[in-house]
């Protein structure tokens, strides 16, 4: 993806407590609005999508999510690497 798509509606904090890895505070109608706009992928993807939390580069106490659109690849089989095999021992 080229263009990074910012979820400015999910906002990472992090917590004074150990126990607590962040905490996400979230405009619940911005997210709405955002989800609707993810439906195509989601029902592609299992109904997921994925948003991660990172890190600032430039001020490494600041976090923030963004949206990947990133998908594991499809495993192939023998049978589709190799067609014109009778069987479908590897080999």
């Amino acid at each position: 993806m080229n263009n990074a798509e910012f979820v400015n509606s999910i906002i990472p904090k992090e917590s004074q407590l150990d126990f607590v890895v962040c905490k996400l505070n979230i405009k619940v109608e911005e997210l709405q609005q955002f989800l609707e706009t993810k439906k195509t992928f989601a029902k592609d993807n299992n109904g997921f999508i994925v948003v991660d939390i990172l890190r600032s580069k430039k001020d490494p106490s600041k976090v923030y999510s963004k949206y990947s659109e990133w998908t594991p690849k499809k495993a192939v089989t023998n049978a589709q690497h190799m067609p014109d095999r009778e069987d479908d021992m590897p080999f």
